[in-house]
C-alpha cells in the first residue's frame, strides 16, 4: 500500500515563525495534526510566561478577540490553549484563501517603492 503524499501546510511557516516554535521538521512539510500539537503546546506556555506578547501576536494575526475570550472561559469546552491554537490555525487559512482569492490590481511604477 502505498502512503499519500503529504500536501504542503502553507500556513505552517507564518505560525511557527510567529510563535517562535522550534521543531526539526520543515514547517511547510508539518500536517496540520502535528503543528496544532506543537502550537497549543507553544500558547500553554506562553499563557503563563509570556501571556503579553501572546495576546499582541493574536491582535495582530486580527484573531477575533470575542472568540479569544470564549477560549479563555472555564467552562470552554476544551482546553484555554487547544482552543486559541484552532482559532490561529483558522484564522491562518482563511488569511491564505483571502490572498489566494482577492489580487491587488498593478497600481503603477509610481507606487513601486
Amino acid at each position: 500500500m502505498s502512503e499519500l503524499p503529504i500536501k504542503p501546510n502553507p500556513h505552517a511557516a507564518i505560525i511557527v515563525r510567529d510563535f517562535e516554535i522550534e521543531s526539526a521538521e520543515e514547517p511547510t512539510g508539518m500536517s496540520e495534526e502535528e503543528l496544532f500539537r506543537l502550537l497549543a503546546e507553544q500558547i500553554d506556555y506562553m499563557l503563563d510566561q509570556r501571556a503579553e506578547h501572546l495576546f499582541s501576536l493574536f491582535y495582530r494575526l486580527d484573531v477575533r478577540e470575542d472568540l479569544v475570550r470564549k477560549a479563555l472561559e472555564p467552562d470552554a469546552p476544551v482546553p484555554a490553549n487547544e482552543g486559541l491554537a484552532r482559532l490561529v490555525i483558522d484564522r491562518q487559512k482563511q488569511r491564505n484563501l483571502t490572498k489566494s482569492t482577492i489580487r491587488q490590481p498593478d497600481l503603477g511604477e509610481e507606487w513601486d517603492w
